[in-house]
Formats: structure tokens, sequence, C-alpha cells
């Protein structure tokens, strides 16, 4: 009689201690996080059509967009405590200086930083537009090349000095990058959280004065194969030196 009290009392406790309806008790409970990215230039925010000084003369920019791939929530130093929260996602500007990835249904938790891939993973890469529904991201064939088996990654386009169209798109699997940060920040019950990040364009083009992309001499990275010094350039600045989490 004894161990059978001992082994009810067992069942009650752990039926209360995973009872969702007690105060402070999260399990299973989900609530949104927006990722927000605003785009600067010089420090200020850009707006498409506008002109700007890129080494003295004229840029103005007319395209912006990239895949993100792989986003996850990392709860603590602990690999086994990170979750995925989007596989993909494509953030088109579309002629604003903003561009925002809304999501639902990410688990109550207390979060200690975030990080994503730029790019198409390679098994996703391997595929084709036809691979994917309508409403998918991957299914809009202006941003797969055939040539190249590849999605683009990444796309920045406008005009130079008035005349020089440049067009910068990079793709193919090497240059597939991470990004992640440290940043502590709560998703809570009937609280939509919301998450910052700075993408400084002019960074894309470089940060020191002997590495700029000079873009009279190198307009685009499409023509033949590819230019893949060119995008590794491009895509390597793009990933650590112009985002920044707010």
């Amino acid at each position: 009689m004894k161990l059978l009290n001992i082994l009810l009392l067992s069942v009650i406790l752990i039926l209360f201690s995973c009872d969702e309806n007690i105060p402070g008790n999260t399990v299973g409970e989900k609530s949104e996080l927006d990722i927000n990215f605003k785009l600067t230039y010089g420090g200020k925010e850009l707006t498409f059509g506008d002109e700007y000084l890129y080494l003295g003369r004229p840029i103005v920019f007319n395209d912006f967009s990239f895949f993100l791939s792989n986003l996850t929530l990392t709860k603590d130093d602990d690999i086994s405590n990170k979750i995925e929260v989007s596989e993909i996602d494509f953030v088109n500007f579309e002629n604003n200086s903003s561009a925002r990835i809304s999501l639902n249904n990410i688990p109550v938790s207390s979060y200690q930083g975030i990080s994503f891939n730029i790019g198409v993973s390679a098994d996703f890469n391997r595929s084709v537009p036809s691979d994917f529904g309508r409403n998918h991201p991957l299914n809009d064939t202006s941003l797969y090349k055939v040539e190249w088996g590849s999605y683009f990654f990444s796309k920045l386009s406008g005009t130079y000095d008035s005349s020089v169209a440049f067009n910068y798109v990079t793709a193919k699997n090497e240059l597939f990058k991470s990004y992640s940060v440290t940043k502590a920040f709560p998703i809570e019950v009937g609280n939509k959280t919301v998450i910052e990040f700075e993408i400084a364009v002019d960074k894309i083009f470089g940060t020191s004065a002997t590495s700029l992309i000079d873009i009279e001499t190198n307009p685009t990275t499409m023509t033949g194969d590819g230019d893949n010094e060119l995008m590794q350039l491009i895509m390597n600045n793009f990933a650590t030196k112009a985002i920044n989490c707010l």
C-alpha cells in the first residue's frame, strides 16, 4: 500500500508540473517574432532613387535583395539549445528602406543569440524553381541562373556616375555565408518581440580605401561563368562588415 501511495503521488506531481495553465509555466506556449532589416548609406537611411556619393561621384540604388536561410535562435552556449525558426526567406526591399520577416509559433523562452545564413543552402541550391510550389520563395525563375546551376544569393544594382549601370549578383555554393550575434531577448506570451538589423550598403563595397570596388571597371558579376572573385569580395563584405544588430 505504501508503494502504491508513492506511485500515485509521483503521477500527480508529474501531471501538475506539466499543466500549462499554472501561472509562470510556459511549456508549449508560442508567440511572435519580427526580424527587421533597414538599409543605410553613410550612416543615414538609404532611399532608392536618391543620389549618394561613392568615391566622389554620384551613385543611385534601384534594387537590393537576398536570401536568408536557417534562421536560428540560441538559448545558451549549448548547441542542443538551438532552435531553427525559419528554413528560408527572401528579403526583398522593393523600393523601401526596410524589410521584415514576421514569424509566429516561436517557443516562449529567454534567448541569448540569433544566427542565419546568407544565400541558399547546397541542399536547396541543387534544386530548380519548378521543384517548388508557387508561393515558395525558391519558385521565382528570375532569381535562378540555369547556366550557373544556382540561385542568386543576393542582388544589388543601380547607376554610378550617372551613366554606369552596375549589377552585383552573388551565387554558387562556395559563397554561402554565416552570420551570428549574441543578444539577449525574451519571447513572451502576448508580446511581439522585434529585433532590428542595419545593413550598411556602403560597406558592401568595402571599408578600406585600398580594397573598394572600382564600379566603373567592374560594373557586374554576371559575365560568363560569373566573376567569382568579385562575388566573393561582395559577399564577405556583406556578411562581415555590412550587417549590424541594433
